[in-house]
């Protein structure tokens, strides 16, 4: 699962999709997290989480703005 969601990530970055790179980047904390790998864990969610507060004021739409708090969740509850 770990080399899939890498190779995700660097599709997303490619792509400039900023909203799939900080759920990929959650998603690999996760695996991360699992595999032991807590820092390389810790590192993932502090960069999704710079994703997610870049775009919190720039979202207008009710569907996304939802979209971005599960996502910000998400990472909050991982790294708890």
């Amino acid at each position: 699962a770990r080399q899939r969601y890498e190779e995700a990530l660097a599709l997303l970055r490619a792509a400039g999709n900023l909203d799939g790179e900080s759920v990929t980047l959650v998603r690999l904390a996760r695996v991360q997290g699992e595999q032991g790998d807590l820092q390389g864990a810790l590192a993932r969610l502090d960069a999704a989480r710079e994703i997610i507060e870049t775009q919190r004021g720039q979202i207008a739409e009710p569907r996304l703005r939802m979209r971005f708090y599960a996502t910000a969740r998400e990472s909050q509850d991982l790294e708890v």
